[in-house]
């Protein structure tokens, strides 16, 4: 019986901390994925309706707004690439070379063989766009606007231009970026384009507060964090965690009623001894501590156990990157396993008062009555 409660400890410790490891590196990377390609906090004016630029950025500045270290302006259109027998839906993003990397910062500029800088006749693309792409003798994008409720096309020749990459598997796939300049360019879409300002804030910095303090500022205006433009990932997170922990709890709590049963049983098959302990003047009290410390010994030695295999296959997950993942769904080509201090001191404390609960609750069903042997 010591060993069936021996390796379920083993087993639930091991599940809890590599599970919870997973969760937490899927949840930290998805998370610095996404931030890495959407601003903290983003402000745009209601469609068909105008940005004031200088004066939003001058109105920020002015009211001290704090733990903001850059803001970027910078116009976005929906387009479509016909190719082949399928349209790819895409965004245009109309910014300047140099705020780039401020808007973006994980990403990458790899330049193609003639190419010199980032001119107004200069598109980026993804490097998964461009294998896309690259059979085809004609890039052109489509760009949707109305005109007396009708759709009518403009079509925008990449062909003629210059043409940058960066990465894919941040989730930049369906995006394309463009100078200013050549945005301005697309008259027929303007109904289309929306203004925006980026707004990215100090690490550690409090996202609601800031936002809340510019939807003050700006009532008539849409202020939307991160979290907000990817609602049903930030959901499918937390459902993932949550999920993931109350199934973790079950092995858990399997593993307590291994060990109740195990001490219950040390009870039964020990009585003769233990009374005999009890007439020799030993207390209820030591009897008591003998089997707490028993208890702990088993508990411990199977967390520690656990713990370090947890640890190692952590390790080997992220060294070897042994499980690939969809980049298009998680923004990370592998799956990731960051386990932290907090939750090995946390899920120690928890196995401790397992083993201290469990074991109470199976003495007080118990009392060591002195008995005499003739």
């Amino acid at each position: 019986m010591i060993y069936v409660s021996f390796l379920s400890i083993i087993t639930s410790s091991f599940a809890l901390i590599l599970g919870i490891s997973i969760m937490q590196g899927l949840h930290a990377t998805t998370i610095k994925s996404v931030k890495g390609i959407v601003p903290d906090i983003t402000i745009q004016a209601p469609r068909n309706f105008s940005l004031d630029i200088d004066r939003c950025i001058k109105r920020i500045k002015d009211a001290s707004v704090q733990n903001i270290i850059s803001i970027t302006p910078y116009s976005t259109i929906a387009a479509v690439t016909i190719e082949k027998d399928e349209p790819i839906p895409l965004t245009i993003i109309g910014i300047n070379q140099k705020d780039i990397g401020t808007l973006y910062p994980d990403f990458v500029q790899k330049s193609v063989p003639g190419t010199t800088d980032y001119r107004k006749d200069t598109c980026i693309i993804s490097s998964e766009l461009e294998d896309m792409l690259k059979n085809s003798s004609t890039v052109s994008i489509t760009i949707p606007s109305i005109h007396r409720k009708q759709y009518s096309f403009n079509t925008f020749d990449l062909t003629k231009h210059s043409v940058y990459t960066h990465p894919s598997d941040t989730g930049y796939a369906h995006t394309i970026f463009v100078s200013p300049e050549t945005l301005t360019t697309l008259d027929e879409a303007a109904e289309n384009t929306r203004q925006s300002l980026a707004i990215r804030l100090s690490k550690n910095s409090d996202l609601e507060r800031t936002s809340n303090h510019l939807k003050k500022l700006f009532p008539q205006l849409e202020v939307a964090t991160w979290a907000d433009q990817y609602p049903d990932l930030t959901h499918a997170c937390s459902l993932e965690l949550y999920g993931l922990m109350f199934l973790l709890f079950l092995f858990v709590l399997a593993a307590s009623m291994n060990l109740c049963a195990l001490t219950s049983l040390l009870i039964h098959t020990k009585a003769r001894e233990l009374s005999i302990l009890a007439f020799n003047g030993m207390t209820p009290c030591t009897i008591r501590n003998i089997f707490y410390v028993m208890s702990s010994m088993v508990t411990m030695g199977a967390y520690s156990i656990g713990l370090v295999c947890a640890l190692g296959s952590g390790w080997l997950i992220n060294h070897f990157k042994l499980i690939s993942l969809p980049a298009s769904v998680y923004y990370t080509p592998y799956l990731p396993a960051e386990p932290s201090m907090g939750l090995v001191f946390y899920s120690c404390i928890l196995f401790i008062a397992i083993a201290a609960l469990t074991t109470t609750i199976t003495l007080a069903r118990h009392n060591f009555v002195p008995t005499r042997f003739e």
